[in-house]
């Protein structure tokens, strides 16, 4: 039956160019919003004791200032943002792998219940 139908839907085989095109373009717009996200946080040294130490390369010398290095602090609104974030990514690249099979399933069903009939 799959060869009968692929013979006569022929639209199946170029079909998956469309949600994968589209999938694309949405992790384009994803990408972009988790770099905005991810980048929105307020940088912070951390606390450093005296007996942290670092080479520093453009002194050639040890430092024990400032060597414990720094991090990103999110305000729990961002940090529910990014977690939504992340849910909608996986969310809407589920839809739109569903609705693709969807779509291939209706077409090959309306042409197995219809093979016999003249149109």
């Amino acid at each position: 039956v799959a060869s009968k139908v692929i013979g006569e839907v022929q639209a199946l085989i170029i079909f998956p160019i469309l949600p994968y095109t589209m999938l694309v373009i949405f992790f384009m717009f994803w990408f972009s919003a988790a770099l905005h996200l991810f980048s929105s946080g307020q940088v912070l040294q951390n606390n450093c004791n005296s007996d942290c130490c670092s080479y520093d390369l453009k002194l050639n010398r040890v430092k024990c200032d400032g060597c414990c290095g720094y991090s990103v602090h999110y305000t729990p609104h961002i940090a529910a943002a990014i977690i939504f974030h992340l849910f909608g990514c996986y969310w809407a690249t589920q839809f739109f792998i569903a609705f693709s099979s969807t779509a291939i399933a209706g077409s090959v069903a309306s042409y197995y219940w219809a093979s016999g009939e003249t149109l």
